[in-house]
């Protein structure tokens, strides 16, 4: 399960081994300043679904998991990060 972290100024995004093969890429982080909102959603997976461009986008939602995350993001690759949140 993907874990977020603040470390120092940055926020970071820690894979499992799966995660990281199956998104095909390694950890993640941005600076702090670059959050500009964070949101609880409901059901993560209507977002995670729907109109996700590759390289813009990185979502993490388990089928059992409805409950989960979105991290806006002003000046980063990804505009936004979409995860399940945890029990």
């Amino acid at each position: 399960m993907a874990v977020l972290r603040i470390e120092g100024g940055e926020l970071a995004l820690h894979l499992s081994a799966a995660e990281k093969v199956g998104a095909v890429h390694g950890d993640l982080r941005v600076p702090l300043a670059a959050v500009s909102r964070v949101e609880v959603l409901e059901d993560a997976h209507e977002p995670a679904d729907h109109g996700i461009k590759v390289g813009t986008r990185i979502a993490a939602v388990l089928p059992d998991t409805p409950r989960g995350l979105r991290i806006v993001l002003d000046g980063s690759f990804y505009y936004e990060w979409i995860g399940a949140a945890g029990s």
